[in-house]
């Protein structure tokens, strides 16, 4: 792919006609999305019968969306659509109808996506000036993206469409490049709330071919060298922990400095994404402990350095390897994150999400019922005035009581007639009740999970390419040679911005040229794995379900809605018919289709007379 402006193409030849105001249409296209869920929703329906037929998503409402802004109609629906999901949790007597006019968004954004995409031209506008640029979110005037809101939002229907995985399968794979930086910067200062992200190439450089610039800047190829810089950093840890020396040693600092590399990659994604969709993500969460543990390894190694200590087995530079043995723990567990690409591994990180997020729930509840016994255990400990009080005690006895292993000398000890019966009620709460409400609870996520395994797994593939991806940035600093982006700040104040934006793109070049290096080797060794990667034809899915659409509809017939029956619908792939709300109208169509057999019976009996 050429990396240059000049190879860059436009998808719409009226672009700037168009350009104005786009956060105004996007808010007119929010409300408008808003006042049709509520006009045409006025109880709590079935989701299917939302998604089925024309009863509650018809053309009109698409062409009119469309009418409103072709380019932020997608993203208004979205908008609307994590409105309503939002008061839905807040809300009590109204959530189920809430939720039906969020899913109700939802679809309108489905169709407005199916409809852009039935030709290829208008499926190219869609991916470059519909679902990836990025508009001014009403509340705070931050930018985000249709995709992110998607994301956000948890509209996993509107993510598991085909067209808009293979937008996110093409940014994934590079077929939809970053913007120059000058031309982003451009857009951000016409104030119109719309920034184009990304664009088409119109030729494909691999290999050798690409150099300088080279690969590395495909969001495959960054989450793979990020990846190798992860497993880099393990490596390099493993051999400072197990070898612990009073003073600093160059494994040492080699070390933190990937970890400073490391945790400006954190602060970056943190700064682009925004909490909410940073933390989305487990590993994100993850990440934090890390950098948080290996920041108060440092402070207790710099402290131990300060006032000269050369004991490793205690003071200041036994806590900081102590800390730092304790971080193996996360560190070994973020390495699941390299399989969680996996269809199997992917779905198996979603449970376990779903899981810890349960079993908070289960322990902020459980917190007040220890916290009861802890202080009743610690009133019994207390023998004098004089003597402070059993907390620790009192937590260390239950905490064994919690895990199959409890202490009933040590509770007679802290009082011989109530000390154990409060000791086994406490068994019978914790270990009987709550422990099987937890199991419950994660049996329950396990059970969800299960159901909708492939689409849990393209929601969390989703999640890791705009993780990667929302930095639309053309010459991105992998770690470890972002250390050098602070350096750039000074020639950025000192510089005129093109030939500063001219001057970091060679740094740039120079810094990730050994990856670049490696990446045009594979690609030159490996030509099938290649042209796989940066394959820019339809994708042949797309026609064969266009084609199986097809024929369903010619082996059902006309639909009901062209047959005019109403109140009917016809099941998922199936030849038979389900009845809705209006039985009167139903009756009705019966009654005129028996009068037209009985028709058809009588003229076959006047023939054979």
């Amino acid at each position: 792919m050429s990396a240059t402006d000049e190879e860059s193409r436009s998808l719409l030849t009226d672009t700037q006609a168009f350009r104005g105001l786009q956060a105004e249409e996007a808010l007119k296209c929010y409300n408008r999305a808003l006042q049709l869920a509520r006009d045409t929703i006025v109880e709590p329906v079935r989701v299917d019968r939302i998604s089925e037929g024309s009863e509650f998503v018809n053309d009109k409402m698409i062409t009119e969306l469309q009418s409103l802004s072709r380019r932020a109609c997608v993203y208004g629906c979205l908008s609307a659509h994590r409105t309503l999901a939002q008061r839905a949790e807040m809300s009590i007597h109204r959530a189920e109808l809430l939720r039906c006019r969020a899913f109700m968004c939802e679809v309108l954004a489905i169709r407005l996506v199916e409809k852009m995409a039935e030709k290829q031209v208008g499926r190219e506008e869609l991916f470059v000036e519909v679902l990836t640029p990025m508009f001014n979110e009403f509340s705070s005037g931050t930018g985000e993206s249709p995709l992110q809101v998607a994301v956000e939002s948890n509209a996993v229907s509107f993510i598991n469409t085909l067209t808009v995985q293979q937008c996110v399968e093409y940014i994934w794979r590079g077929l939809l490049l970053p913007r120059s930086s000058m031309d982003i910067r451009i857009d951000r200062r016409d104030g119109d709330g719309y920034v184009q992200g990304y664009q088409w190439p119109t030729t494909i450089k691999v290999g050798f071919a690409a150099l300088p610039e080279g690969r590395i800047s495909v969001p495959l190829y960054r989450y793979a060298a990020e990846t190798a810089f992860s497993f880099i950093l393990l490596g390099i840890y493993t051999f400072v922990v197990n070898y612990r020396t009073p003073n600093v040693n160059i494994a040492e600092i080699i070390m933190y400095l990937l970890v400073v590399a490391f945790g400006m990659t954190e602060i970056k994604q943190f700064t682009a994404q925004g909490s909410d969709f940073y933390f989305l993500t487990l590993f994100n969460g993850i990440d934090t402990m890390i950098m948080l543990i290996f920041t108060a390894a440092f402070g207790f190694r710099c402290y131990g350095q300060w006032v000269g200590s050369d004991d490793i087995l205690k003071g200041p530079n036994d806590a900081s390897y102590d800390l730092l043995a304790c971080n193996a723990v996360f560190l070994w567990t973020r390495a699941i994150h390299v399989l969680s690409g996996f269809r199997y591994f992917g779905e198996m990180v979603v449970i376990i999400r779903s899981m810890m997020r349960d079993a908070a729930y289960f322990f902020i509840m459980f917190s007040f019922v220890l916290v009861g016994f802890v202080q009743a255990f610690a009133g019994l400990a207390r023998a004098t005035p004089a003597e402070g009080p059993g907390f620790g005690k009192g937590i260390y006895l239950l905490a064994k009581a919690f895990l199959q292993a409890p202490d009933f000398e040590d509770a007679e000890r802290m009082h011989d007639v109530l000390g154990p019966p409060l000791l086994i009620f406490f068994m019978v709460l914790a270990s009987v009740i709550m422990l099987n409400m937890l199991i419950a609870f994660f049996n329950q996520s396990y059970t969800v999970v299960v159901d909708s395994a492939t689409q849990q797994h393209v929601f969390q593939f989703t999640l890791n390419v705009l993780g990667v991806g929302l930095d639309t940035t053309r010459y991105p600093f992998i770690p470890p040679t972002n250390l050098l982006e602070p350096f750039l700040y000074l020639p950025h104040l000192m510089l005129p911005e093109r030939k500063y934006l001219a001057f970091r793109r060679w740094v740039w070049i120079v810094a990730v040229f050994p990856s670049n290096l490696l990446l045009a080797i594979f690609e030159e060794l490996m030509p099938q794995t290649t042209a796989q990667i940066y394959r820019v034809k339809e994708d042949k899915e797309f026609a064969e379900e266009q084609e199986e659409g097809a024929d369903r509809c010619s082996d059902l017939g006309t639909s009901p809605e062209q047959r005019n029956i109403p109140g009917v619908s016809y099941s998922n792939g199936g030849d038979e018919f389900e009845q809705e709300a209006r039985p009167e109208e139903m009756l009705k169509f019966l009654v005129a289709e028996i009068k037209a057999l009985r028709k058809q019976v009588d003229q076959l009996s006047d023939k054979k007379q």
